[in-house]
């Protein structure tokens, strides 16, 4: 979680991520700046956010290993994090930063082709607390908001959001780390 920042560019949140994950598996400190630019010139960013496609390309360009898993499980995100991986995932913002939300509250959002429905936010998972059987809790270093080092999310309310995404996981790290 020492590696956690805030990142200042708007719908900045996957380069957010990929750059504390840099910064933790490779002991080296990139610049939001440096990693916009060389998002942007490789096309893996437009000012509009990065494409869940895209997400792990600014690691791999620095050379670090990614593997790209749609549908994972929770079994698959505790395998990356339990291997000193690193595992970033797609979410629904507000299914995370609201505690308590309930997106069938929400009758707008859940009208077809209103915006908003799907996953809009990239975060780094640390770690999952079971220390509270009863209230397991998922570890994020989250970019996007202020209080995000450690944010500590219901794993009830994780799942939801996660599941927005398809339960979308980019592993960083040792290749393979992802069984199937």
């Amino acid at each position: 979680m020492d590696v956690w920042r805030q990142h200042t560019g708007v719908n900045a949140c996957a380069i957010g991520a990929q750059g504390m994950v840099l910064s933790h598996l490779t002991g080296q400190e990139y610049s939001e700046e440096q990693l916009t630019q060389e998002a942007a010139s490789m096309g893996w960013f437009d000012g509009s956010g990065t494409a869940p496609a895209d997400v792990g390309n600014l690691l791999e360009h620095h050379g670090v290993p990614v593997q790209h898993v749609e549908g994972a499980s929770l079994e698959q995100l505790e395998q990356v994090v339990a291997s000193g991986g690193a595992a970033i995932v797609g979410v629904d913002s507000s299914e995370i930063w609201t505690s308590g939300y309930d997106p069938a509250d929400d009758p707008v959002g859940t009208a077809p082709g209103i915006p908003g429905q799907d996953a809009d936010h990239a975060v780094w998972v640390t770690g999952i607390d079971y220390s509270d059987p009863a209230s397991p809790m998922v570890i994020l270093n989250d970019s996007g908001h202020p209080d995000g080092q450690g944010l500590a999310v219901p794993l009830d309310e994780f799942m939801g959001a996660w599941q927005d995404s398809g339960n979308l996981l980019v592993a960083a790290g040792a290749p393979g780390t992802v069984a199937p």
